[in-house]
């Protein structure tokens, strides 16, 4: 067994521990949630603030199919959010999704 396939075990614990439910594409996941972070853009008539937060997905939820990619939308907690990137690092045992609020 490699390393990866050891931390991979230990992460399962974690996620049946402390992970939440998420939605995406009708299928239900476990997920870790970063708190909220909270940037000011500078737009027509003043700032902005755009939040954004980060989703760490155990990457065996994924296998074989593909990964959400960008423009995606995952349900969390009631709302909707939109995928705007996607870390994928093989063969390390997570995968981080970064979401903003869905746009109406």
């Amino acid at each position: 067994m490699s390393v990866h396939d050891e931390i991979a075990e230990d992460v399962s614990a974690i996620f049946e521990a402390f992970g939440v439910d998420v939605e995406w594409k009708g299928r239900n996941l476990k997920a870790l949630v970063s708190d909220l972070v909270i940037t000011q853009e500078f737009v027509p008539g003043g700032f902005e603030d755009n939040g954004t937060f980060t989703l760490k997905f155990q990457r065996r939820d994924f296998l074989p199919g593909p990964l959400p990619a960008h423009g995606d939308m995952i349900a969390y907690d009631g709302a909707e959010y939109r995928v705007t990137k996607v870390t994928n690092r093989p063969p390390h045992a997570l995968v981080a999704i970064v979401v903003e609020p869905r746009d109406d």
